[in-house]
This record gives structure tokens, C-alpha cells and sequence, in this order.
């Protein structure tokens, strides 16, 4: 609120955004009511939850609620009528990759095969995937946009290991349930989870342009750190 008593420098208009607003208590809540109710001119706040019914009615009762529903990745599949490749399209469907023509569905299917060969080949490996890691990184990852996309699509991945180890259906690599079973059956769930907070994390620093080769040593070597 402090901040907000202070003047724009690069534009007329300020926004805040909290998130997960339903994990406000009560005296927050109520610390935040006359912010909400009566806001200088140009202040715009946006409050985020995926459990509305969770935020207290005081809040509620101060904003403009707008829905948003989740992603239908099952209806999206059944409209377009696709039984093939269903792994390519969920992931490009949840981080929203455009492959509409066949040229562009191609050249996505390779990809995530990249990306497989690279998940086999450093739960073959281990530690010693450092030895391996121009070919099966460097030299197919380049551009940032690209490590972006590596970097998520193991992070759903992961998700899917861990869904198998727990019984749960399958997000994303249904095509891969063989290799999914095969990974979890070598990995604890606290270790499936480890490597999952291992690569969010260094996720994070692809977009502060940190040094690509360092950062996938890091990763390999953070992975295999002795977690039960």
C-alpha cells in the first residue's frame, strides 16, 4: 500500500496481482478491504485462485469475479478428431505450441523424440550423462525458445513418471508408458519428486540467460545427488 501512494514513472496506470488469494487470512483479508473498496484512479488489482470458494466473502464481495475455465485437452483431441501422436499434441496443446500443419506437427513429433532420447539416455547413464550431453543437448537444443520448451516438457515428463508411480492417469506422454513404467520402477516417489523440484527450479534460470553448458551440468549432476 506503501508503494501505491507513490507516483507512476513509466505509465499513468499501476497493477498489483496476489496469487493463490484464498490462502489470505482473515486479518489480511480485512487489512486489504479498504484498498479494494476505495483504490486511488489508475490502480488496478487482480486477485488469483483456483478455489474462489476458499476467498473470504469480504473479498468477494469487493471485486468483479471473471472465470476462466480449464484446459479441455480431451475435447480438444475428440474435435479434432486425432488418434495418433496423442502425446505431441497434449504437450503442445498445454504450453500452447502451435502445430496446426503437418510440416509444423512434424517437426514438434522430433522434438519430443529429442527430448525422450535425452530423458533415456540420462536414466541409462546417470552422472556420466555429462559425457553425453553435447550430443543428446547441445547440439539439438539451440535457441532459448527452444530450452524453454525442453525444459517444460520434461517437467510434464516427470509429472507422468510420478502419475504411474502413484496409479493416477497419465497429463501428456500417454505414447511413452512403456519407458514412464520403466523410469518409475528405478526411481522412489521421493525421488521422482526431487528431480521435479530440481528442474523447476533451474528452469527459472533459462530466462536470466544463465550459461546453458553450466546449467545442464548442474541439473545432471542436482538429479543425482543421493535422494531415497
Amino acid at each position: 500500500q506503501r508503494l501505491f501512494r507513490t507516483k507512476a514513472i513509466e505509465s499513468t496506470k499501476k497493477v498489483y496481482i496476489i496469487h493463490d488469494a484464498e490462502r489470505m487470512n482473515k486479518s489480511a483479508a480485512n487489512s486489504m478491504l479498504k484498498f479494494l473498496e476505495e483504490p486511488n484512479d489508475n490502480i488496478v488489482g487482480i486477485l488469483l485462485t483456483n478455489n474462489f470458494d476458499h476467498v473470504l466473502e469480504t473479498i468477494q464481495s469487493r471485486c468483479q469475479i471473471l472465470k476462466f475455465g480449464k484446459s479441455k485437452i480431451k475435447d480438444y483431441l475428440k474435435e479434432n478428431k486425432i488418434k495418433e501422436n496423442i502425446t505431441v499434441h497434449k504437450i503442445a496443446f498445454n504450453i500452447n505450441k502451435d502445430v496446426s500443419s503437418d510440416e509444423k506437427l512434424e517437426n514438434f513429433k522430433d522434438f519430443i523424440q529429442n527430448v525422450i532420447s535425452f530423458i533415456k539416455k540420462y536414466e541409462e547413464t546417470g552422472l556420466k550423462m555429462i559425457i553425453h550431453e553435447k550430443k543428446y543437448f547441445l547440439d539439438v537444443f539451440k535457441e532459448k525458445d527452444e530450452i524453454e520448451t525442453f525444459f517444460r516438457c520434461l517437467v510434464l515428463f516427470y509429472r507422468d513418471v510420478l502419475a504411474i508411480k502413484m496409479n493416477h492417469p497419465l497429463s501428456n506422454f500417454d505414447d511413452y508408458r512403456d519407458l514412464l513404467s520403466k523410469i518409475a520402477s528405478k526411481n522412489t516417489i521421493n525421488k521422482i519428486i526431487y528431480k521435479l523440484d530440481v528442474i523447476i527450479e533451474k528452469e527459472k534460470l533459462i530466462k536470466s540467460n544463465a550459461n546453458v553448458n553450466l546449467l545442464i551440468d548442474d541439473i545432471i549432476i542436482s538429479m543425482e545427488e543421493n535422494i531415497c
